[in-house]
């Protein structure tokens, strides 16, 4: 079963508020004089930061997983990417004031170049899955337990696990090939 990993409000983040932006310069400009010492005013105000917005926000996808394969996409096409091809995971935690971010950075390249970034949905509450898992190691190790439960709220975290279970999948199939 598919699972998101993206925030909700990616599409927006990408597509809606550069037009918001522009659509909102442009009013403001209309109801400015046009006066010629206003011109290089309106070319910063309803040029500039949308063109930002849209060059700071285009690399963000859509990320999503399940057992097998991270799915990533660009809302117009999807790709699959083996968890074995990951080979690493960083997680930028961002200040009050913007937003944190995950770059998933590939072994080899894909369609969409060698580094996935997205925006990770918030998760507020353990997954059931950690939930039991951190149940059933309370009772033998408690640091353990506490690992499972906090790593079922950080998504950087789940794909560093899953990458990591592919790559000693992928070692233990070579080894018994070889024997």
């Amino acid at each position: 079963m598919r699972r998101r990993l993206s925030a909700s409000s990616t599409p927006f983040i990408k597509f809606i508020l550069p037009a918001l932006w522009l659509v909102a310069s442009i009013g403001v400009a209309l109801v400015v004089p046009r006066a010629a010492s206003y011109l290089a005013l309106w070319r910063v105000t309803v040029l500039i930061p949308p063109l930002l917005m849209v060059w700071s926000f285009a690399p963000l996808k859509y990320v999503a997983m399940d057992e097998d394969f991270l799915y990533v996409s660009n809302y117009w096409r999807e790709i699959q990417i083996p968890f074995s091809q990951i080979a690493e995971v960083r997680e930028r935690q961002g200040s009050r004031n913007t937003m944190r971010d995950i770059t998933i950075q590939l072994t080899s390249p894909t369609e969409f170049g060698d580094q996935i970034h997205f925006v990770p949905r918030l998760i507020l509450w353990p997954s059931a899955a950690a939930l039991q898992e951190a149940t059933s190691l309370a009772e033998t190790n408690r640091g353990a337990a506490a690992t499972a439960l906090s790593s079922s709220f950080s998504v950087a975290e789940a794909i560093r696990q899953r990458a990591q279970r592919a790559v000693s999948a992928s070692a233990a199939r070579d080894s018994v090939a070889f024997d």
